[in-house]
């Protein structure tokens, strides 16, 4: 099994570089608000005619719900407080049932975002021990990690960075050994960290590590495939534009907010390749489009797309092969959307000989919702959240 540890010098240099907003900001934490729902909470709890998969995507986002509501000082506090999670151990439970391709990754990102950030709240404990099948095992876990030195440096007790993911991930790989997914052969590190920006935005740097293929890497990563590579999204695709520029709808569009009103999908852009999608101008962005499962919220915006790869670029950093920006949100009609969503992910190769490659993801995002205090930018916020811990998903999905 190969370990991917870094000292924590090496590791505060990467934070540093990957959080500079942090330094720079100046937050004010978002009140605690009342939600658009008739009692003004919302409940992450599946209905009874929930589907398989809208359980599974309650347990995911209920994990990233409890996380953020027991962090000490956490950033989003105020934004979920009247935000119900499932119960942990019940959310852990469907999560374990999992018997999809995704099965293990999911498993393993609820043990990392547990054990990383509230590992001593109240049914943390049981609910690993759900996740992992075994009360030894996590006795073991926990033993390890409570250890007052990992033999890097490192204190257990340094809730709050980069580099507490990386002992425990650690612990976990040596533990229950390295989860593969499609065509990642070992994903060997996996981490992600919530932030408060300036204006009220919320960050999230995330970093992740797998052998795997540079082509698949790409094509999963644009933004094209991300319906085919998550269950997050209902759609994703290249607009269509009329003569004079603008983007031609679907003839659903009377009145504007009916749910059937789409832009019209143009062709796509070369999957995994270099493309701007503001040239040629007119610019011809990216559509978004996903839904709630347990109360209605619609949200639809279009983002502009840059994707770099070092044969056609002469800007990208050292080393860096595949750059991936996205930026400057639009509403579509009356639909809600963010009112801030951009980011980069970069992909970094290193030949490991033998016919392996390992690759590096970087990913910084910010996003913001104007007010917090709907069921639609709650549902943003968490899937956010998840988007950007599940790098793997995308990374090593190999979508056609």
């Amino acid at each position: 099994m190969t370990r991917v540890r870094a000292t924590c010098a090496v590791v505060a240099t990467l934070v540093a570089g990957v959080l500079m907003a942090r330094v720079l900001m100046a937050p004010s934490r978002v009140a605690a608000m009342r939600l658009d729902t008739p009692d003004g909470r919302l409940s992450l709890a599946p209905g009874p005619r929930a589907s398989e998969d809208e359980k599974l995507r309650a347990a995911i986002l209920s994990v990233h719900a409890f996380v953020e509501k027991h962090r000490d000082h956490g950033p989003l506090v105020g934004i979920l407080d009247y935000v119900d999670p499932m119960p942990i151990q019940a959310a852990a439970a469907i999560i374990k049932k999992d018997a999809s391709a995704l099965g293990d990754l999911h498993r393993r990102r609820a043990l990392l975002r547990l054990l990383s950030w509230v590992r001593e709240a109240p049914g943390v404990r049981e609910a690993v021990e759900t996740l992992i099948g075994s009360a030894e095992v996590t006795e073991s876990i926990y033993r390890k990690l409570d250890a007052p030195e990992h033999g890097d440096g490192c204190q257990a007790e340094n809730q709050n960075t980069i580099e507490n993911q990386n002992i425990i991930n650690d612990s976990l790989n040596e533990t229950l050994g390295e989860v593969s997914y499609k065509q990642c052969s070992a994903v060997k590190l996996m981490a992600a960290t919530v932030v408060e920006r300036q204006g009220g935005l919320i960050g999230i740097a995330s970093r992740m590590v797998a052998d795997g293929s540079l082509d698949g890497a790409r094509k999963g990563l644009d933004p094209q495939r991300w319906p085919k590579c998550s269950r997050l999204w209902d759609a994703t695709y290249m607009v269509e534009l009329n003569n004079a520029g603008a983007v031609n709808d679907n003839g659903h569009c009377s009145p504007a907010n009916s749910p059937d009103c789409m832009p019209a999908q143009g062709a796509a852009q070369p999957i995994g390749d270099a493309y701007d999608t503001n040239l040629p101008a007119p610019p011809r962005p990216l559509f978004e489009h996903f839904v709630c499962d347990q109360t209605p919220c619609d949200v639809r915006l279009m983002l502009h797309i840059l994707t770099q790869r070092s044969s056609t670029s002469t800007t990208l950093p050292d080393n860096v092969d595949y750059f991936l920006t996205y930026d400057t949100p639009t509403q579509w009609k009356q639909f809600p959307y963010p009112n801030a969503d951009y980011g980069t992910v970069s992909v970094t190769p290193k030949d490991l000989g033998g016919g392996k490659t390992e690759l590096t993801v970087v990913g910084d995002k910010t996003f913001g919702f104007q007010p917090w205090g709907t069921a639609s930018a709650i549902y943003l916020l968490l899937r956010r959240v998840e988007m950007a811990s599940y790098l793997a998903d995308l990374l090593c999905c190999s979508p056609p």
